[in-house]
């Protein structure tokens, strides 16, 4: 391939991606329109220096921008008659089979494309005939991949108008039958599509004949070609559906139906020699006809048993939905294969997990032999869902009377996971999985056995599994209230961990501390255990010196649930002496104050006084503190949605435009003309631009917006462009609507521009009312012009025209080398003399550095635009005026001579 053709290949593939990402930018970039776009496409098709690979992609955008590019019927025509002559171009040329089946599969979208069928059925009819035409050389090797696409475009159109290709079916039948290679399948496919809708039309006629269906499949009506369609086509002719959504569609009694079975019969038995997607598809179609043929389940008996052995899941799917579809009841024989799949290592997770649920939801309806069973036990890999499934499954399956302890062993890898201290998904199906053993069988026996691992194996020897062992617990007493285990498993963990030594205990003093906080909260539990360790672990340990914020909150805890509990009495010397040491010993403030006042109820209010405070609406365990929230035990209210204003009820007006770049001003002071250049192309502290504006209440359509007039935290967005800096959002602490006054509202928006592009910013508000809801509404954008980044140049006032001359030479004289950015330009304004003064010292006048003098009429202008640019203006005015301009940047011309233009309108305005 030459290099020409290489580069015009790559034009196309650009241009494709291009037009698939936003036609609508595409079309605006090349001042083009839709049909031009395609007439483009159609054209570089024939093109010999473009790629199939590359035209196969262009093929791609007339496919999926279909609705986008063909706006009119005389496109569509035209689009699908040159495709037409390009596929039989690419067929005497033997092109490539994959870029044929694309122009069919183009061809097919087209012609679907704005209900062809009945706007310009000649045209649908051409492209159906070209698809017949491929469609009937059954048998030819060459073409078997341009065939299948075929039979696919031909099936998208049947789905689309359902019963448009009822009398080829005896066309399709036979071909279906002849045709030896792996395209059968496709063809087998295109036949169940049209004949299940072909029986459902059949269905929803008035009368029908004895052999009318028969007829379809046996007799020829038509020719192949061409599709014949009627002159009149109703608005119901495709319409499959019952007439009533109670209705069901069957074929009555009188109808022969021997023909019909035998062609459901002999597309089954091509089913073993079909792809996954068509064998699920012809499964459910085939069932679809039966059940409007009202034919007997027998059909399928073998299909299930075939299905289960399938490594597929979509298999396993459709196999479920013919059970469920004919209400067949599985036997011994599918349960075995199904059990079988189970552990099969060529089958998906999701494949196994649904074989194992499905049994286990019908575990009644038969048994499994103990070897069998221990096939299914979990091993260490496998993930944790399969593990806790396999668990149910063999719970499920167990014969009656066994007890659940023998199932144990069954987690023995996960629990061996937990010994060595393993944790995430491993430790959490541990415990699932003890909880599901303890659900199914709560006896004393297993209980001990689980008390035993979770105690002596789990928390003494690895303290980070304490959430997992109080999830548990909690969890047990959420489903049996009744039991007794989970206040005995809690107080086993409490004794053990008494045994354990201060110093070694304040490794893990974090996880030990909720558990004796979990014990506090148990009514059951004796707690002086508890009080007369944390006592021991006062005097022996620096606990409170360390200003652990966190642990003195969680001891704060543990004192507020020992005052609810019942045996405050016999624990009242204990807890005060927890609450004095601190309130004394602590590092920090409040957790000293808190103990403080616990202690001070301790010792001056009586039991029922204590409770009443602590179980009130600010104190209790459930509110909102900083004590629950850190310890864990804080159930938080619903927060109120943020309620969205269709109206803004706040505006910006704005006041007036300062400029900060006083950094780049002094250090450009007095150096020459060299260093200026340097010193600007350098200068790393962007100027910045600040607007004011006046904070104001916006007039609102709808009165009832708001409930009240105060607003507080006020915080106002400003979106900013990629060529901005990104703004900081300004707060304003209040607001009052009715308040007249507006002397604390002006507010500084800061700008840093990267380009001096002229934009328009969305803004918006988010506020709190005194009601305490919070609300946000979008406010009115702000714009900026492109005067808005006018800055004067950055000298003082008596070198400004020295820079400017110097600034006009080098722009002048970089215009002459290639490469450069610099730019010249001229144009022409319609003001005179006299009316050019007062529009130059209106909009101009900060940026003057020469007015004119006698011998000249020029006014100079110099402006410096962020970050480092210049604009240089020379204004003459005779009869006009004529504008000069140098710009060391090219970008800004089209800018300068937009804002130029606007004098006039201005002017014309004005008068």
């Amino acid at each position: 391939m030459s290099l020409k053709n290489i580069t015009e290949d790559r034009h196309w593939q650009q241009v494709s991606v291009a037009m698939k990402r936003d036609l609508q930018e595409f079309t605006h970039e090349k001042g083009s329109s839709e049909n031009e776009c395609v007439l483009d496409l159609l054209q570089a098709l024939y093109t010999e220096g473009i790629t199939d690979a590359t035209k196969v992609m262009m093929l791609g955008v007339l496919q999926e921008m279909s609705e986008s590019l063909f706006t009119d019927k005389t496109s569509i025509e035209q689009a699908i008659g040159t495709l037409i002559g390009f596929y039989q171009e690419v067929t005497m040329n033997k092109g490539s089979t994959f870029l044929k089946s694309q122009i069919l599969v183009c061809l097919t979208t087209l012609a679907l494309t704005g209900n062809q069928l009945r706007e310009q059925p000649g045209l649908f009819i051409d492209v159906t005939n070209l698809l017949f035409d491929v469609l009937s050389k059954v048998n030819q090797g060459a073409d078997r991949v341009v065939r299948e696409a075929a039979c696919e475009c031909l099936e998208e159109v049947e789905n689309i108008y359902p019963g448009v290709l009822m009398y080829k079916l005896d066309h399709f039948y036979a071909m279906s039958q002849l045709e030896n290679t792996h395209v059968r399948q496709s063809y087998v496919s295109l036949f169940t599509t049209v004949l299940k809708n072909a029986v459902r039309l059949k269905c929803k006629q008035s009368s029908l004949e004895e052999d009318e269906v028969s007829d379809l499949i046996t007799t020829r009506k038509e020719p192949l070609k061409p599709l014949i369609l009627p002159d009149t086509i109703p608005e119901d002719a495709f319409d499959v559906r019952a007439s009533k959504s109670w209705e069901n569609l069957v074929l009555p009694s009188s109808v022969s139906k021997t023909e019909l079975r035998t062609a459901i019969v002999k597309c089954m038995d091509n089913l073993s020699l079909m792809s996954v997607p068509d064998t699920v598809r012809a499964i459910r179609d085939l069932c679809c006809i039966c059940s409007s043929s009202d034919l007997p389940m027998e059909i399928f008996h073998d299909i299930p048993k075939n299905l289960t052995r399938s490594i597929s899941l979509p298999c396993f799917h459709i196999q479920m939905y013919i059970l469920n579809h004919y209400k067949i009841e599985p036997d011994a024989s599918f349960f075995q294969d199904v059990i079988r799949n189970i552990c099969h290592p060529a089958l998906s997770l999701g494949h196994r997990l649904f074989c194992m649920q499905f049994c286990i939801d019908n575990s009644l309806k038969f048994s499994i032999e103990d070897e069998d069973l221990a096939v299914c036990k979990p091993v260490i890999f496998d993930s944790l869902d399969e593990t806790l499934t396999k668990l149910l499954f063999v719970i499920n399956l167990c014969q009656e009377g066994m007890p659940m302890k023998s199932f144990i062993s069954y987690l023995e890898p996960l629990m061996t996971s937990v010994r060595h201290g393993a944790q995430g998904k491993w430790a959490v199906a541990c415990f699932r999985g003890l909880f599901t053993l303890y659900m199914r069988e709560p006896s004393d026996e297993l209980a001990k056995t689980i008390s035993d691992f979770i105690v002596e194996e789990a928390v003494s020897q690895h303290p980070h599994f304490a959430e997992h062992a109080l999830n548990f617990i909690a969890s047990v007493k959420r489903e049996l209230p009744e039991s007794q285990f989970p206040s005995s498993l809690l107080q086993t963990m409490t004794n053990f961990i008494s045994t354990v030594s201060p110093e070694k205990c304040m490794e893990n003093l974090e996880h030990f501390l909720k558990i004796f906080n979990a014990a506090a909260m148990e009514k059951s539990l004796q707690l002086k255990p508890v009080t007369n360790y944390i006592q021991v672990l006062f005097n022996t340990t620096s606990v409170l010196g360390n200003q652990n914020w966190l642990l003195g909150n969680q001891m704060i805890q543990i004192c507020h649930n020992l005052m609810l509990h019942p045996s405050l009495p016999s624990l009242f010397t204990s807890v005060g002496e927890i609450l004095f040491s601190l309130m004394t010993h602590h590092s920090d403030t409040n957790i000293r104050d808190v103990a403080r006042f616990y202690y001070s109820m301790l010792i001056y209010l009586s039991e029922e006084k204590i409770k009443a405070i602590l179980t009130s609406g600010g104190a209790s365990s459930n509110s909102q503190n900083l004590t629950n929230l850190v310890t864990g035990t804080n159930q938080f209210p619903l927060a109120p949605a943020v309620i969205h204003l269709e109206e803004p009820v706040l505006q910006l007006k704005r006041l007036k435009k300062r400029h900060c770049y006083k950094s780049l001003t002094h250090a450009v002071n007095g150096c020459s003309f060299n260093n200026y250049l340097q010193t600007v192309e350098s200068n790393t502290d962007l100027p910045e631009l600040q607007l004011d504006f006046r904070l104001c209440k916006a007039i609102i359509k709808e009165q009832k917006q708001l409930n009240c007039t105060k607003l507080y935290a006020i915080v106002l967005n400003v979106a900013s462009p990629t060529f901005y800096e990104p703004v900081e959002d300004i707060q304003v602490p209040h607001f009052d609507l009715d308040d007249s006054t507006d002397n604390e509202s002006v507010i500084s928006l800061t700008i840093t521009p990267k380009e001096p592009n002229p934009a328009v910013l969305e803004a918006s508000a988010i506020f709190t009312s005194a009601d305490n809801c919070t609300y946000t509404c979008q406010l009115e954008p702000v714009p900026l012009n492109f005067a808005d980044f006018f800055l004067p140049l950055p000298a003082s006032a008596d070198e400004r025209l020295a820079i400017f001359n110097q600034l006009w030479d080098h722009i002048t004289s970089e215009c002459q080398r290639d490469g450069s950015v610099c730019a010249q330009s001229v144009m022409t304004l319609p003001f005179t003399a006299s009316q050019l003064h007062p529009v130059i010292e209106e909009k101009l006048s900060e940026y003057i550095t020469a007015r004119p003098e006698v011998n000249s009429s020029c006014w100079k202008v110099g402006i410096f635009l962020p970050p480092r640019w210049h604009l240089l203006l020379k204004m003459t005015s005779t009869d006009i005026t004529v504008v000069n301009i140098n710009a060391d940047n090219w970008r800004l011309l089209p800018l300068i001579c937009d804002y130029l233009s606007r004098f006039m309108e201005d002017e014309a305005a004005s008068t």
